[in-house]
């Protein structure tokens, strides 16, 4: 978990997401919601871990154009829930 932190700091873009192994140990969605606990955790607060699980990824790809974040003209899944995850995760 330090070594996240530390990364963070030193600039690099860290990502969040499953590794699925093919022979269905990976549950959808569990695997993320349970990184995005990990990461605050880590120390890191609920919102940029939510930055992490979210932006950095479609940075990452090169679709930070498309996808990401919840703005007009891009394409979004959304979850609902009940609660702010923004300030508990």
């Amino acid at each position: 978990m330090q070594f996240e932190r530390d990364f963070v700091k030193a600039g690099g873009l860290l990502l969040s997401g499953e590794d699925p192994t093919g022979y269905g140990g990976v549950l959808a969605g569990f695997g993320d919601q349970r990184q995005t606990e990990l990461l605050v955790e880590a120390g890191f607060t609920p919102l940029e871990a939510i930055h992490i699980a979210t932006q950095n990824g479609a940075e990452f790809l090169g679709e930070g154009d498309r996808i990401g974040t919840l703005t007009a003209g891009k394409r979004a899944d959304l979850v609902v829930i009940n609660g702010d995850p923004s300030r508990k995760i």
